[in-house]
Parts: C-alpha cells; sequence; structure tokens
C-alpha cells in the first residue's frame, strides 16, 4: 500500500515536472522506496539483498553526478538510465515472486499487482530514456520539448510509456527508429497480458479460495 501511494504521488506531481529539481528527488525517492518494500518482501539471500542496494547507489551516484558536474555528463547519464531499469526490472521480479506465491488474494496481492504495472512502466520509461540518449531522433516530440534536456526527456518519457502501457495512443510523442518502435509494441502487448493474465488468475483464486470457505 505504502509504495502503490507513493507512485500515485508520482503521477500526481507530474505537473511539477517543470521544476526538475522536485521532480528529480520525488522519482529518487521512488526508487529507494521501490527497493526498500520489494526488499521488505521478499525472501532473497543477505547477498543478493546487499548487490539491490548497491545497485541503487550507483544508480543514484550517477545521478549526482550528471547534475553536479559537467564533465562526462553524457556518461553520466546513461549509466543513470541504464541502472534505473536494471532495478525496477529486479523490483518487479521480486514483487511479481511475491504475488505468485501468495496462498491467498490479500489486499497486500491486490496492490502489489497494481504497483508491478506501474514498475514496469516505469522501466520501460528508463529504457525509452536510454535510447533517446544514444539516438535523439528515437522519438518525434513536439516543439515545446527540447532535445537536449535530458532530465525533461525522462520525464516526457515516463508519460509516455504510462500512455503506450495503456494502449491510450494520443500520438503527441511518437517512436521514429525501429528500436524504439518495436519497444512500444512491445511494452502494449505486456500490459494487455498483465490485465488479462495476471488479473484474470487474481480474480480466479480469490473466487475459488471463497467458494472452498463457503463450503
Amino acid at each position: 500500500m505504502q509504495l502503490t501511494l507513493f507512485l500515485g504521488l508520482i503521477l500526481l506531481a507530474t505537473p511539477l515536472r517543470q521544476e526538475h529539481r522536485i521532480f528529480w528527488v520525488l522519482l529518487q525517492l521512488m526508487f529507494l522506496e521501490a527497493l526498500l518494500v520489494s526488499l521488505s518482501v521478499s525472501t532473497m539471500r543477505p547477498r543478493l539483498r546487499w548487490a539491490f542496494l548497491a545497485v541503487w547507489a550507483v544508480g543514484f551516484g550517477a545521478n549526482l553526478g550528471a547534475r553536479l558536474t559537467s564533465d562526462l555528463t553524457q556518461w553520466w547519464n546513461l549509466g543513470t538510465s541504464g541502472v534505473a531499469f536494471i532495478l525496477l526490472a529486479g523490483c518487479v521480479v521480486v514483487v511479481l515472486t511475491y504475488i505468485v506465491r501468495s496462498p491467498r488474494v490479500t489486499l497486500d496481492v491486490m496492490l502489489g499487482a497494481i504497483t508491478t504495472y506501474l514498475l514496469v512502466a516505469f522501466a520501460f520509461a528508463a529504457l525509452y530514456s536510454l535510447a533517446s540518449q544514444l539516438d535523439p531522433q528515437s522519438f518525434r516530440l513536439p516543439e515545446w520539448i527540447e532535445r537536449g534536456d535530458v532530465e525533461a526527456m525522462r520525464i516526457e518519457m515516463v508519460y509516455f510509456s504510462l500512455v503506450t502501457m495503456a494502449t491510450l495512443g494520443y500520438g503527441d510523442i511518437l517512436p521514429s527508429s525501429p528500436f524504439t518502435q518495436m519497444l512500444a509494441v512491445l511494452e502494449a502487448v505486456i500490459g494487455q497480458f498483465f490485465i488479462a493474465v495476471l488479473v484474470a488468475w487474481l480474480v480466479g483464486m480469490f473466487i475459488s479460495h471463497n467458494f472452498a470457505g463457503g463450503r
């Protein structure tokens, strides 16, 4: 519930994306929150827990380096996006494992499904941001978005990822390279299968337990 509410706060704070520092702080807190909540529900070994913490520390350091130094800024930003994807993908795997291993459908399990859906969108946003840094022509952007502003692009990719996963397709941001086009298609397919398979499985398990309890 804590992580779900925090992710909702991130989405509600999207209008603040022009104030890069505020949104940057919220995003860093989101990464740390996702890490801590994922570790709290997992049964992984201590070494793997420390590996997760190390990945977060590397990502935070790279992001801080990109903001505070003018040397090798592009490499700092590439490292930030790459590490963010690795961290979020790991959190997705951990939360999904918790959902699948749960014997009953509880409130935590349902919120875990919502959280996983949003974390997948944020993970794809990190990939889109990485692609846009490697190839500035990967996306067709509206006039008000500056291509050279990496932080603004990273925030806009969060919006684009959520729109793509929900298959809304507003068309204000369009993938223009073969890689980003296939990446967007993959995310849309994952979003549809997530709802069709995981949510249907949770509903079926909930009904099954209720009938068993009634008998």
